[in-house]
């Protein structure tokens, strides 16, 4: 099961291994209406627009990515579907650019992540990481996206593909190599990333200085 809470319209958007997105409200703790995903496969990943709580983009593992609007009736919601990708889709986001446009970020096991503006059919840039991601987090404001692997690194880039940082050693003295990653997740304000790696480790990274 995936699932993405919206705060401004309190609502909860669930889905899985299941061919329907279901929207429910907090407060009545009541369904709102479930949307077809269009997908024989399992949703892997999903995101909500923070701006505007209509806006769902999910991941599935067929590859493909696809976009929902929920203010339409829910057989006609799916707006757009990029299948760009040869792999599982690990991990979208949507975010609003300074220009009021929109766009959509997605990462799949093969290590490609790909850019998309919301208004167009096809991707815009394509950054090729490596083989065996298996974690992914776009930060909502700041320009950069962490990319996790199973060969026990993790790394960080500006939104034009350019490679930032390569974290592969816990800190310290000839400090101990990182475990295979399993979570990233930045901080929604804050430059900070969280990471959880199957050595049964987390680990916070952060580019203010230690206190």
């Amino acid at each position: 099961m995936v699932f993405s809470w919206v705060q401004r319209s309190q609502r909860l958007v669930v889905t899985g291994d299941v061919r329907v997105i279901r929207l429910w409200d907090a407060d009545t703790e009541l369904k709102i209406q479930d949307i077809p995903t269009g997908a024989d496969c399992c949703v892997t990943s999903i995101a909500t627009d923070l701006s505007e709580s209509c806006l769902t983009l999910v991941g599935c593992g067929d590859g493909s990515v696809r976009l929902f609007d929920d203010r339409v009736p829910p057989h006609e919601s799916r707006v757009m579907t990029w299948r760009e990708h040869t792999g599982w889709v690990v991990d979208v986001s949507l975010r609003a650019e300074s220009q009021g446009t929109g766009m959509a970020v997605s990462g799949c096991v093969a290590g490609d992540v790909r850019l998309y503006d919301l208004r167009r059919n096809s991707s815009v840039s394509t950054c090729q990481t490596s083989q065996g991601m298996t974690a992914m987090s776009v930060h909502s404001a700041a320009n950069t996206f962490a990319c996790g692997s199973v060969n026990q690194y993790i790394s960080v880039y500006n939104m034009a593909g350019v490679s930032l940082n390569t974290i592969k050693y816990h800190e310290g003295f000839m400090g101990p190599r990182i475990g295979p990653v399993s979570c990233l997740q930045f901080h929604p304000h804050r430059v900070c990333l969280a990471a959880g790696s199957m050595d049964n480790s987390i680990s916070i990274y952060s580019v203010d200085p230690k206190r």
